[in-house]
């Protein structure tokens, strides 16, 4: 124990009068916290503030307890009923930015949830529901 105590002492001495040690001990944070900083002040290409906006086609007449659910949650989406027809969502998502159309009729057992939205992926809603 007692010579593990020495070679302790004399390693630290050692690094501490060793300039470059010095100079990377105090810089390595500071520039963590620099680019850490710059890093946020660039932020993402969307604010935060800005809800996504879901156009829902609904033919089952569950709009009210969708928007009862967005409601409760304080989930980040402005819901709005459409009669846009499937065929019609592509053209209409091209200049789109967060925004989705949400279709929901007998499919929807059958085949899932059926949603269109550019980068309207799940784990680009999700990131949405979080923001």
């Amino acid at each position: 124990m007692r010579n593990t105590m020495k070679v302790a002492k004399w390693e630290i001495k050692r690094n501490l009068k060793n300039k470059s040690f010095v100079i990377g001990l105090f810089l390595t944070p500071i520039l963590m916290v620099v680019f850490g900083f710059l890093g946020n002040l660039m932020g993402g290409d969307t604010p935060d503030n800005e809800n996504a906006k879901i156009y829902v086609h609904d033919e089952l007449n569950t709009f009210a307890n969708l928007e009862a659910t967005v409601e409760q949650y304080k989930l980040p989406f402005e819901l709005e009923k459409t009669n846009i027809q499937e065929a019609d969502v592509e053209k209409k998502l091209k200049d789109a930015e967060n925004t989705a159309y949400f279709f929901i009729d007998n499919r929807a057992f059958k085949v899932g949830i059926l949603l269109y939205g550019k980068n309207a992926t799940p784990g680009e809603i999700w990131k949405w529901m979080r923001a």
